[in-house]
């Protein structure tokens, strides 16, 4: 998937309340919190066992 925000492609991140893809370096940096956009669901790179993740504590410290 390909960022809205910066275009990075094939990295970890989230689909937002639009249903669009934004990576994990635009939430770390705040590109994505300035541009309103607040992480729904995680979007993991394919391939990773991403299982121990707690998905909804990474999600609530992304939109921060």
């Amino acid at each position: 998937m390909k960022c809205t925000i910066c275009g990075q492609r094939n990295v970890d991140g989230a689909i937002d309340q639009n249903g669009e893809f934004v990576c994990v370096d635009c939430f770390a940096d705040g590109s994505a919190k300035f541009s309103g956009r607040k992480a729904e669901a995680m979007a993991p790179v394919p391939g990773f066992d991403y299982s121990s993740i707690n998905h909804k504590k990474t999600l609530e410290s992304w939109n921060k």
